[in-house]
């Protein structure tokens, strides 16, 4: 196959070796080393695609614009995994027509299949941040933060390892990968691999730097013997609005569950973010709430029974807060309660909250809990009277579940309408805005959502 036909397959390995055995033949060949470059930027080796383009434009004594528009690529991806600074890619992206008329469920997930955006993306690098991987006192391993960090900061910018398009198998696109040594290391820490005890060594997530990594065309690999199970792991065992059924990334398998998260998950392309969601401390745990897919929590699982292997036992805040609200627990007459609809039994629990010895912090951590049920039918539920807009709005900002993929952004953005307090709602969507884009774009977008030129 040609080296563009390998580059549209993200076949960057044998692009690689493709433009390798040109070049070993015709050193000057400008279709090589471009192939060459390309090959190395699909593969997270910025700092080799520069110096091989800015070697190639010197030895063949050239400057087509192609090579020199690439140039610039290569370096500005290079700038993005060493600084993390993301802001002109995400404005050009929400400055188009995709911020404006994209469907909601792109970049979520809908029946446990991640929803891709057909929108052309403007080129991203990956960045790993100040973050590692750690025994955890939740669940086995998970991902802490090493220093401290802000509302809105960047953790970390991740692509997936595979991804199945169509209607193909993920399991083969995976398996395709991790013909690269490298890659089937890695997959063995995660669930179902040999080292799946063991906590993942960052730099494995870093480009090895090291070109005849890349080279090896011997397809039977040991290291990817036995891969076969991490992936029947994962698509068995992983929580589907976090690990769906068509798309891989690993640092999203070492999240541990809460319901109270402290990062925020937003896909672009197929990059994923993670933004801190609050301003946490170093030696602090990142986590996502899973809710969205199939998990149910201990609540949710006496509403709705499930299958066993679907429910957590979560002792979060606010699960160990509606263990202490009636109306939310069994007790005589549950079976009836559980019948009403949505509205009334949110009208229940925030009549019991309001009087009862409940803290101003507590009634927060169990109105997030509830906070879509406050707006129903386009407008603020009539049924309750209290708390106000703004006040569900301040629970959503520091205690609600943001789901694998999804926000509360458009929660908070329909119940900024109807605010009392305006300016006061306003700023709690800003703060959340910085969680989810960071502080550079959060203004920005928040106005364009205003004055109607943009969705959440």
């Amino acid at each position: 196959m040609a080296i563009d036909g390998l580059l549209r397959e993200e076949r960057y390995c044998e692009a690689l070796r493709a433009s390798f055995a040109i070049l070993a033949i015709d050193p000057w060949s400008i279709e090589a080393i471009l192939g060459t470059a390309r090959s190395l930027i699909g593969l997270g080796e910025y700092e080799h695609a520069c110096a091989t383009l800015s070697t190639g434009m010197e030895a063949t004594d050239s400057s087509s614009h192609e090579m020199v528009e690439l140039l610039a690529v290569a370096e500005q991806l290079k700038a993005q995994s060493t600084t993390g600074d993301f802001d002109q890619p995400l404005r050009a992206y929400f400055s188009s027509a995709a911020f404006r008329t994209e469907s909601a469920r792109a970049g979520g997930v809908s029946d446990g299949a991640f929803v891709f955006s057909e929108i052309p993306v403007p080129p991203m690098a990956e960045f790993l941040g100040e973050f590692q991987c750690a025994p955890s006192t939740l669940h086995g391993r998970g991902l802490f933060a090493t220093k401290d960090l802000e509302a809105g900061d960047l953790i970390f910018a991740t692509k997936p390892i595979a991804i199945a398009r169509g209607g193909a198998s993920l399991k083969q696109a995976v398996l395709e990968k991790a013909k690269m040594p490298r890659v089937a290391e890695l997959l063995q820490y995660l669930p179902g691999g040999n080292s799946a005890a063991a906590s993942l060594p960052v730099s494995l997530l870093h480009p090895s730097g090291n070109l005849e990594d890349y080279l090896d065309d011997d397809d039977g690999h040991e290291e990817a013997a036995g891969l076969e199970r991490v992936v029947d792991a994962y698509m068995a065992a992983g929580h589907k609005s976090v690990c769906p059924d068509n798309v891989l990334w690993p640092l999203l398998t070492l999240i541990n569950h809460s319901c109270i998260p402290s990062v925020t998950l937003r896909v672009v392309g197929t990059t994923l973010f993670c933004r801190a969601a609050r301003d946490l401390k170093a030696g602090e745990e990142l986590l996502v709430s899973y809710y969205g897919g199939s998990l149910k929590s201990r609540l949710t699982s006496l509403i709705w029974p499930s299958r066993p292997e679907d429910i957590i036992v979560c002792k979060c805040r606010k699960c160990e807060l509606e263990t202490k609200i009636p109306v939310l627990y069994p007790y005589p007459g549950f079976g009836k309660w559980i019948q009403r609809d949505d509205v009334e039994r949110m009208c229940l629990m925030e009549e019991f909250v309001l009087h009862n010895d409940f803290s101003s912090e507590d009634k927060q951590v169990v109105r997030s809990g509830f906070a879509r049920h406050y707006y129903t039918g386009g407008r603020p539920c009539v049924y309750v009277r209290v708390p106000t807009a703004e006040v569900v709005m301040e629970a959503v900002l520091r205690y609600g579940c943001t789901g694998g993929f999804n926000s509360c952004l458009g929660l908070q953005s329909r119940l900024l309408r109807h605010a009392t307090d305006k300016a006061a709602a306003r700023e709690l969507l800003l703060q959340s805005c910085i969680t989810h884009f960071g502080q550079a774009l959060a203004r920005e977008l928040l106005v364009r959502v205003e004055y109607g030129l943009g969705h959440f």
